[in-house]
């Protein structure tokens, strides 16, 4: 009887996996469905176009997906998304924006056409900054990879913001770029030049525009940029960050503006920061900042928005904004914004203001922010998805727990028996006290307290090195171990070497500099990466199913007593 439960049990937990995978558990939804950002305006004859960054999710799953889209207007009030949405997402086939695309910047060329700068996230989690090339800003081609930061003293950074201004005789972008001053990450706003828009010189003096001090309003991060050209030179529109409480590091974005006559040495504007959210463009006076980041840290230390005021109905920006663009459309000024009114920056949407002279603004109120993307729909699994996910997360618990018990019990016999080995077993107990306490402290420290920087430093300095050194022994050692006992006999053993061969160049210098001289999709660097995602991916996928069906046999036959005990 035992036995045919087990059975029966494996046979429905296959069976699930087996149906999960020929009919998901939620599908479709808007490519925007989750939150907007990072919008850029265009002017046309016709109007106005908006590209925009769109984040998909699906529900039940933690995965985002970035993606470019476009929204188009005839007067900046009412706004049309375009059908063929979204038009540049991610690319399997590339390992530069595997991750997503995001912070597109596009500008026309003086013969109509289309040129697109984004950020590739990629699979690397490195930041680059890519071209794709349009005649109708519709349909994209890529163009690869025209700026990498990690070749250069940035090396390691992400691109939290980008803007591309097109000059007669060159492009020149300003862009974010986040790196680590101090016990802190923050970042100022860099510059480079191309004349080509492929080829590019970051500017000697970056950042152009360095961060505030600690006590400025945009002392962090910056996260949105927008360069601008009128009769007195340039106009640098962004959106810093700064957090206003070390509880849990909430940030809070505003919106400034600085000034230049050359594009290098910039000047902040004296009533920085000239825009916000809806509560903070109701408050008034100069410490209005202060008192900005006063509600929004009660409100986050309490868990209520109680004591921030009425709203008028419709207001879709309450609490923070992000990304920006700005446009002159005639003698004013258009601005596009993201923006939220949830105090975490959930259902983030684009909506637009308007000013006379590009300091003082006032929301567009005939122009409804976009709406966004309609949510991912359910199949006959989704009523049961969740439930299932919640039995995998338990039983995952409880093998954790497990495991340290009986750790525990090994590693507490050896040391009451003085086991000659008992100074390992206390090793390991004095190591699991010390990761618990730092890991307790630190999650819950602000990002400039002692007890986060030992975390910081546990973690990074400690964690992450003897892990690398651990997988660098095990990697050489098999490697050995296959040169001595492999040979290439058939053509199975010629496929395995060859894919081999082919991996490990992907990884070296050597084997990028042996293929440099081809287009980008066939470097090998590129082809590794498309192996491992596209081949070895599904292929490790199918093993883990089959271990973890199998796995799950082995562990209701224990449960039930079929295994018998082998001394």
């Amino acid at each position: 009887m035992r036995k045919r439960i087990a059975v029966i049990a494996t046979f429905v937990v296959g069976l699930y996996f087996f149906v999960e995978f020929l009919v998901p558990p939620f599908v479709g939804g808007g490519f925007d469905n989750t939150r907007m950002d990072d919008p850029c305006l265009v002017l046309t004859d016709s109007g106005v176009r908006l590209y925009y960054t769109g984040a998909r999710s699906r529900k039940g799953s933690d995965e985002v997906h970035l993606a470019i889209g476009l929204a188009e207007s005839a007067d900046a009030a009412s706004w049309t998304k375009h059908p063929g949405n979204a038009l540049l997402a991610r690319s399997t086939l590339s390992s530069k924006d595997w991750r997503g695309l995001s912070h597109a910047a596009v500008v026309r060329e003086p013969d109509g056409a289309y040129t697109m700068f984004y950020v590739g996230h990629g699979a690397d989690t490195v930041d680059r900054i890519m071209r794709a090339t349009s005649s109708d800003g519709l349909k994209w081609k890529r163009g690869g990879v025209v700026l990498n930061l990690a070749k250069s003293d940035y090396e390691r950074t992400s691109i939290t913001a980008l803007t591309v201004l097109r000059e007669p005789a060159q492009y020149v972008a300003y862009f974010g770029a986040t790196y680590v001053v101090g016990d802190r990450a923050v970042s100022g706003v860099s510059r480079a030049t191309s004349e080509d828009g492929v080829r590019w010189t970051l500017d000697e003096h970056n950042p152009v525009l360095p961060i505030e001090t600690e006590n400025g309003w945009d002392y962090q991060t910056i996260t949105g940029l927008s360069v601008v050209s009128d009769d007195e030179g340039l106009r640098l529109y962004y959106a810093g960050t700064k957090t206003v409480f070390t509880g849990g590091g909430y940030l809070v974005t505003l919106i400034g503006m600085a000034t230049s006559a050359d594009g290098v040495a910039w000047e902040r504007h004296a009533d920085n920061p000239i825009f916000g959210p809806a509560l903070f463009r109701n408050l008034s006076g100069p410490d209005r900042v202060a008192q900005f980041e006063g509600l929004l840290a009660r409100a986050s230390d309490s868990g209520s928005e109680d004591g921030l005021g009425e709203m008028p109905e419709g207001v879709f920006d309450r609490l923070s904004v992000a990304g920006l663009s700005v446009a002159r459309p005639g003698d004013g000024y258009l601005l596009a914004y993201a923006g939220s009114s949830d105090l975490g920056g959930s259902g983030q949407r684009i909506g637009f203001a308007a000013s006379e002279d590009g300091v003082t603004w006032q929301p567009l109120g005939e122009a409804e922010p976009l709406a966004l993307g309609s949510r991912s729909r359910s199949t006959v699994l989704s009523s049961i998805y969740l439930k299932v996910t919640k039995v995998f997360i338990v039983i995952g618990a409880m093998a954790i727990g497990l495991g340290v018990v009986g750790l525990g019990k090994l590693h507490g016999g050896q040391i009451i028996k003085g086991h000659k080995d008992r100074a390992y077993s206390l090793a390991f107990f004095l190591s699991l006290i010390i990761s618990l306490v730092i890991i307790f402290v630190g999650q819950r420290a602000g990002q400039t307290t002692s007890g986060y920087k030992l975390f910081r430093l546990i973690r990074t300095g400690l964690i992450f090195s003897f892990g690398a050194s651990s997988m660098g022994l095990l990697t050489f050692y098999l490697a050995s171990a296959s040169y001595r006992s492999f040979k290439l006999k058939n053509a199975e053993a010629g496929l395995m070497m060859a894919a081999a061969v082919l991996v490990m160049l992907g990884q070296v210098p050597l084997g990028q500099l042996l293929t440099s001289w081809l287009s980008e999709p066939y470097q090998i660097q590129n082809v590794s990466t498309s192996m491992a995602y596209t081949i070895v991916t599904p292929v490790m996928r199918a093993i883990k199913i089959g271990a973890a069906i199998g796995g799950l046999v082995l562990a209701t036959r224990l449960w039930l007593s079929m295994e018998r005990r082998r001394d």
